[in-house]
């Protein structure tokens, strides 16, 4: 059976995960890339999405590592789903066609992150199942 305070536990440390990789991590390159600007476009942005992603995945493989050395895999399920993700969140063809004022941008970067939080919810289940 599945022990609920190591779950928490675990989904906690994927949450704060998330917020390293997503504020304290990024770097002055990925702040001042046309990653987080309208103009996404082109290699050099899919260049630091690349970095992105693989800061993500570094810190999933650290975790699971620790958890269960195993399912270092989950790093590259990692690595590939947030790239995805957060190039569907940017690109102008995706949901980074509307401005931050539009409604459909908060709701689109709810979705992003809501997809996310199962990913996570995943690999949590994943670490913490003997059978998985």
């Amino acid at each position: 059976m599945l022990d609920l305070s190591s779950f928490f536990f675990l989904l906690i440390i994927f949450q704060l995960k998330h917020f390293t990789g997503n504020f304290t991590l990024r770097s002055l390159y990925l702040s001042n890339s046309s990653f987080l600007r309208k103009d996404f476009a082109g290699n050099e942005a899919i260049r630091t999405l690349v970095v992105h992603a693989f800061m993500h995945a570094s810190i999933t493989l650290g975790i699971t590592l620790i958890v269960r050395p195993t399912l270092w895999y989950l790093s590259l399920i990692d690595f590939t789903t947030h790239f995805l993700l957060d190039y569907i969140k940017v690109d102008k063809r995706m949901f980074g066609r509307w401005d931050i004022e539009h409604p459909l941008f908060w709701w689109s970067l709810d979705l992003i992150k809501l997809c996310h939080n199962f990913i996570y919810f995943y690999f949590t289940y994943a670490l913490l199942t003997p059978n998985h």
